[in-house]
């Protein structure tokens, strides 16, 4: 009778802790022991749950809807260009399915029995997940959203001399967005000489402009999600000074314009030939610190040649000399 009791009572705990844990799962789910309970694309599927979806995107934004069907709060936790959490927390979080020494990530956005759109700007990509709020069995980890971006990338040398061609790779990156037809087009907008731009296509055929043109066929070219090509262009600038070139991509069905970034370049004046060798000469024959005067010799006392007065008082005297000599000798 007492064992069959005690394996009654352990049946009974069991029971308890398995209806503990159906009502509360959050205790495990914080802690990692599990899965998060959904996905995004599980929510949206079934109809009554909670998801995002991207609604509409351009350059450098989104548009996401965040979704709650139903009655109960739903936290959506926004993540721009993997930015680092904040120390602000929700009136949820004590509620939540991220473990306690995680942050919260801001914006976020409480939704409630509707649906509301959001503009987010960014650069790269927004994140989103479902952490916090009512029906943690709804909760999905970060469903990523790639912002669209298209760019012009250009390399120009350190030096650009007047009538003088340079070689200037231009690089064009498009993701996110596909479009059906559109075209290049560039054009000067400042400086004070002529630029000639010359480039050859995949055809091998040549083509060059003056100050202004456009690449690719008239009627456009189809323009997928995930584009990028580099094109060599051959530059030529017909004076020297500040130059400025508007690149543009250009949707031909709409006539909007896309893209637009500006190239900005300084033009110098080449130095004559022999300039630069003679320049350079100079100074290297340049002492680098003026040198002292040399001092001036001692001056020379004057000579006697043979003549002058000096001469004659010696002679004088030796031939006195001789005399006395020739007197003791007689």
């Amino acid at each position: 009778m007492g064992k069959k009791m005690i394996k009654t009572r352990g049946m009974v705990v069991t029971l308890a802790l398995l209806v503990i844990a159906l009502l509360f799962p959050m205790t495990a789910l914080a802690e990692g022991e599990a899965p998060w309970p959904s996905t995004n694309e599980a929510n949206r599927a079934a109809g009554d749950k909670p998801y995002v979806a991207l609604k509409d995107s351009g350059m450098g934004w989104l548009e996401l809807e965040f979704v709650m069907p139903r009655d109960f709060a739903a936290v959506f936790e926004v993540r721009i260009d993997n930015a680092p959490p904040t120390d602000r927390d929700h009136w949820a979080r004590e509620y939540d399915f991220i473990p306690d020494d995680e942050k919260v990530y801001s914006p976020y956005y409480v939704v409630i029995g509707e649906s509301r759109t959001e503009r987010i700007t960014a650069s790269e990509v927004v994140a989103v997940r479902h952490a916090a709020g009512a029906e943690s069995d709804y909760y999905f980890n970060w469903v990523y959203f790639p912002v669209p971006v298209s760019r012009f990338d250009y390399a120009a040398p350190a030096e650009i001399y007047e009538n003088e061609e340079v070689t200037i790779p231009l690089t064009f990156t498009n993701k996110g967005l596909s479009y059906e037809a559109v075209r290049f087009e560039f054009e000067r907008t400042c400086g004070p000489g002529n630029i000639t731009f010359r480039a050859t296509d995949s055809n091998g055929v040549e083509h060059a402009f003056v100050d202004a043109g456009f690449w690719g066929p008239g009627e456009g070219f189809l323009l997928p999600a995930d584009y990028e090509a580099t094109t060599e262009w051959g530059i030529t600038f017909s004076a020297a000074g500040d130059y400025t070139v508007e690149l543009r991509l250009v949707d031909m069905i709409s006539g909007e314009t896309i893209v637009t970034e500006s190239a900005s370049v300084t033009v110098i004046s080449k130095p004559a030939e022999g300039e630069e060798e003679e320049e350079e000469e100079e100074e290297e024959g340049k002492p680098e610190s003026p040198e002292p005067p040399d001092k001036p010799d001692k001056p020379e006392l004057p000579r006697t040649d043979g003549g002058g007065l000096f001469y004659h008082i010696l002679t004088f005297l030796a031939n006195i000399a001789r005399g006395i000599a020739e007197l003791v000798r007689g």
